[in-house]
């Protein structure tokens, strides 16, 4: 893999209520042999009145759009036609990049005493927009967007260090490392599970916990459970593993994380599941390499996008990103240098960020 790196001058000055990073340079451009994969892609557009279109993810190399390498970038998400984009930056908890420049938030880790900063943005079914992680006293905050500066507005009710919040009607749910693993309102959700849960999502109508546990109570859920307004009860016979991540996808819920096995043994349901309704089945035959770890799902209409550890999805050669057409996996412009930790889709492009803190060498990509 080679890296082709231009010289880079970044102007930094002052507007109203934040900092604005103004990338007044040549972007570095990262290419990595990408193998033939035969594949193109479909992409897809909603079908429905209201429904998001889909520009397909493609391209051909990697940019590197981060100001700050000796930073970790935690979070990614597109709110409200920007991309969201928060870590410990000297700035600033957080950033909105309008595909040219950052406008830093002034709202810093130091105004809320101490904290990690942010695990999880992520948007309820209403609208609703929640963060989560380790922020003061509180693990999760709402999204105030009329306030750009100081974006955070009321606490969430968790008094621990939170890995994803979701509203389902009235109720705000949290989903935490430390018991009680689900919490609605500061209050336990049923029967406690026995490990943390690391992602809530809604999925027809009721929510859905994915993370590393077995049970609930008596109750047999392997790492997956849905909750029913009363229990918690399995998705069949779940996974072996745990899991990191939910999405929805053409109408199914997909669960990524360290699993190599669904409950019923098929081992093609390597770190990668979809539930049908009935089961959870493969998507071709998973992920694979030396260590795999399945981080990050990501709906882009007809085509899923998985971030993670990986070498291969299913003998496509696109180590850490790749695509799931909707019938055969694509690799992704070679895929990415080192393990991906988060995506999001912004103005059609693709973006992803490495997991690990490397000093000076963190990055954000765009795939052009």
């Amino acid at each position: 893999m080679e890296y082709l790196k231009a010289n880079k001058t970044i102007f930094i000055f002052l507007a109203i209520g934040m900092i604005a990073i103004t990338g007044c340079r040549k972007d570095d451009h990262l290419e990595f042999p990408a193998p033939n994969t035969g594949g193109t892609g479909t992409g897809g557009s909603g079908g429905g009145a209201g429904e998001p279109i889909y520009t397909p993810v493609s391209g051909t190399y990697w940019t590197d759009i981060n100001p700050e390498p000796g930073d970790r970038i935690q979070v990614l998400a597109t709110v409200e036609d920007k991309l969201f984009v928060s870590h410990l930056w000297t700035a600033g908890l957080s950033a909105l990049y309008n595909g040219t420049t950052f406008a830093y938030c002034n709202q810093t880790i130091l105004d809320f005493g101490s904290g990690s900063g942010l695990h999880k943005m992520q948007q309820s079914s209403d609208g609703t927009w929640l963060a989560s992680g380790s922020m003061g006293a509180y693990g999760a905050y709402s999204w105030d967007g009329t306030n750009a500066g100081y974006p955070w507005g009321t606490a969430g009710y968790v008094l621990t260090n939170a890995y994803a919040a979701v509203k389902l009607g009235s109720e705000t749910f949290i989903a935490c490392g430390a018991s009680p693993r689900v919490r609605s309102n500061g209050v336990q959700v049923g029967n406690d599970l026995d490990g943390p849960a690391y992602d809530l999502i809604e999925f027809e109508g009721e929510l859905i916990a994915g993370g590393g546990f077995s049970t609930s109570g008596a109750t047999a859920v392997n790492n997956v459970a849905r909750w029913n307004g009363l229990e918690w009860l399995p998705l069949g016979t779940g996974l072996d593993g745990t899991v990191a991540d939910l999405d929805i996808w053409e109408g199914k819920l997909v669960a990524v994380g360290s699993f190599e096995q669904n409950g019923d043994g098929n081992t093609d349901c390597k770190h990668v599941a979809v539930w049908d309704g009935v089961s959870w089945e493969p998507l071709g035959t998973g992920l694979s390499g030396s260590v795999v770890v399945g981080r990050k799902a990501l709906n882009n209409g007809t085509e899923l996008i998985i971030g993670g550890t990986f070498s291969y999805g299913g003998g496509v050669l696109s180590p850490n990103v790749i695509k799931w057409n909707g019938t055969n996996y694509e690799a992704l412009a070679g895929g990415a240098p080192e393990s991906i930790g988060e995506m999001a889709i912004y103005d059609g492009d693709l973006y992803i960020s490495n997991q690990f803190l490397i000093t000076n060498t963190n990055f954000l990509l765009r795939l052009d």
